[in-house]
């Protein structure tokens, strides 16, 4: 379901994969434990080349800087 909601689609109370969850059968703790495996497992994804830090960034700052 999170990449539904990631790719702008959202899971409607009709679509038959829809599951309700009342709020007191709701364990937060495992909710965010969830949500942190996720986070920490797309941080081991490499970076593709064109989101890569430009080199570039740190020589101008650091000429503008002796300049002044």
């Amino acid at each position: 379901m999170p990449t539904d909601i990631a790719r702008g689609q959202m899971t409607t109370i009709l679509d038959p994969s829809f599951r309700y969850i009342a709020s007191f059968d709701t364990d937060l703790k495992k909710t965010f434990a969830r949500i942190r495996r996720g986070h920490r497992q797309e941080l081991k994804k490499p970076v593709p080349e064109a989101a890569a830090p430009l080199v570039n960034v740190a020589s101008i700052l650091t000429n503008t800087a002796a300049r002044r």
